[in-house]
């Protein structure tokens, strides 16, 4: 099993197992085997994880190296931002295509 970066961003932080078991509010025993690849993090606890060290978790889990946390998504939207959203929301299918080739977006 794949072994994930939660061991290298602990030591990083200088932080013992107990230590990030408790900002976590799970057992020791269960970073240990996070580390160790005998157990796979829930995604709650792997976004829990992310987001407390501040990287992705694409990076967390080795599958990328771009350390950079993802933008969070639970800010509300300012108007401008939803009225954006509503107008593509009833844009053509090639308005939309064209926004998403502006945007970088697939």
């Amino acid at each position: 099993m794949k072994t994930i970066r939660i061991k290298e961003l602990r030591t990083e932080a200088g932080l013992t197992q107990q230590e990030l078991a408790d900002r976590l509010g799970i057992s020791k025993q269960a970073v240990s085997a996070y580390e160790t690849g005998i157990r796979r993090p829930s995604f709650d606890i792997a976004d829990a994880l992310a987001d407390f060290f501040g990287v992705s978790i694409g990076y967390l889990s080795g599958s990328t190296d771009q350390r950079e946390a993802y933008p969070r998504h639970d800010l509300p939207l300012t108007s401008e931002e939803a009225s954006l959203l509503e107008a593509y929301r009833y844009a053509s299918d090639e308005i939309r295509a064209a926004a998403r080739a502006v945007l970088g977006v697939r």
